[in-house]
């Protein structure tokens, strides 16, 4: 049955109920990595990005407790435990393969607002040039409403700063921001049928650890993209061996976003409790402090780390200084432009439990005023383009390249 829905998922045809299903088999694989759940087994799968040959693998993890330190830098100032549920995990760090696939709304989206406007004025003739091409009707048809709706990015200020490691597809992405993650995760949501999010700090140390205190010694090198062994450049992702978990990357190559704000006063407050992952998240509520995790191709050995954190903040409160080289005003809400972001990416992870509506939110949609202010000003002047993520979305994005469809958009 896993075998189907992965099948189906592959040609672009699942549904929200076998998506649901991905990943569940009712018996103990033979190989590979498995996590015992209530009824069933959650094994590891690969996805096919619909309409497309690009694909990602999603790993089990299982449940645990890990300790978190309220200050990386200052052990003294106490810790607190979190149980963590079971969850998938990418094995490998978001590539561009698959991030350009979401970069790729962006014009999509437009084309898309050109063929709603051009069907006020002449419906028959539109609905006569998309007969067949259903999804995209159904698409320019639809009004986008908040729940489906995501935010492209734009097109990259400045592609040779961004592509500092290379810009070959199977290179992690990196330079975006954590909105622009989030809405990733929301859009790969949506077209899927199934939840995925970036990992809570809690998940992704307890996913880096493997079950146990993370890679040492000769295996550390075998695992880690660092500056004595990169060549001070970001490397194709899963080109090293992976954890006891199966997953890779986690430590060095890119450092990697995760839900959770630094907020040093709101961990403080937890210091020595014992939470539930989800109590757990310090979610983000200002530009501010966010943090990713793990390290990058161009810091020592000595900082890659499970528990080390790098802060997009500066002197300032803000994450202005990853921003030096970017000449928009506002500040691009999407991008990066300066070090150490070239060195920062994400990877995704999938909860067990379908996520509430509440954490939805808070997982997918940004949550400060100061960036949705920005978002909105450049929304305004064209300059990011919004829309419903939809199942339909992939192959309405492939027939907009029909030879009707173009004589329309001409």
């Amino acid at each position: 049955m896993q075998r189907l829905f992965g099948f189906l998922l592959s040609i672009g045809f699942t549904t929200i109920a076998s998506a649901a299903q991905l990943g569940i088999a009712t018996e103990k694989p033979a190989e590979g990595p498995s996590v015992a759940i209530p009824g069933g087994f959650m094994t590891a799968y690969e996805v096919t990005l619909p309409e497309s040959d690009v694909t990602f693998r999603m790993i089990p993890v299982p449940g645990g407790t890990v300790t978190m330190l309220v200050d990386p830098d200052d052990p003294d100032k106490g810790s607190y435990e979190v149980a963590v549920d079971p969850f998938w995990m990418g094995a490998c760090e978001v590539s561009w393969a698959e991030y350009w696939r979401f970069m790729d709304l962006n014009m999509a989206f437009a084309r898309i607002q050109i063929l709603r406007t051009a069907r006020e004025a002449d419906a028959e003739k539109v609905d006569e040039a998309l007969v067949t091409a259903k999804e995209l009707a159904t698409v320019v048809s639809a009004a986008p409403n908040e729940v489906d709706a995501v935010t492209a990015p734009t097109a990259l200020y400045e592609a040779d700063a961004t592509y500092e490691s290379g810009e070959e597809p199977e290179l992690p992405a990196v330079t975006m921001t954590p909105y622009a993650a989030k809405q990733y995760t929301k859009w790969l949501s949506r077209i899927i049928g199934a939840d995925f999010r970036l990992p809570s700090e809690a998940e992704w140390q307890h996913a880096a650890a493997g079950g146990g205190e993370g890679p040492t010694g000769e295996e550390f090198a075998d695992q880690v993209w660092f500056d004595e062994n990169s060549d001070y450049a970001a490397q194709p992702v899963g080109t090293k061996k992976p954890n006891a978990f199966g997953l890779h990357d986690l430590l060095g190559n890119v450092a990697e976003f995760v839900l959770d704000a630094a907020a040093p006063a709101d961990r403080a407050k937890l210091a020595g409790k014992k939470l539930r992952s989800s109590e757990a998240v310090i979610w983000p509520t200002t530009r501010s402090s966010r943090v990713a995790k793990g390290g990058y191709f161009d810091v020592t050995a000595e900082e890659c780390t499970i528990a080390g954190r790098l802060l997009s903040i500066d002197d300032k409160g803000t994450d202005e200084s990853w921003k030096l080289d970017d000449p928009n005003v506002p500040l691009s809400p999407w991008w990066y432009t300066s070090a150490p972001a070239t060195g920062v990416g994400f990877r995704i992870v999938r909860p067990l439990e379908p996520m509430s509506a509440e954490i939805r939110t808070k997982a997918w949609e940004e949550q400060a005023p100061e960036i949705l202010k920005d978002v909105a000003a450049r929304l305004r002047e064209g300059r990011g383009k919004r829309d419903a993520a939809r199942p339909e979305l992939p192959a309405a994005v492939e027939q907009l390249e029909s030879a009707e469809v173009k004589k329309l958009l001409d």
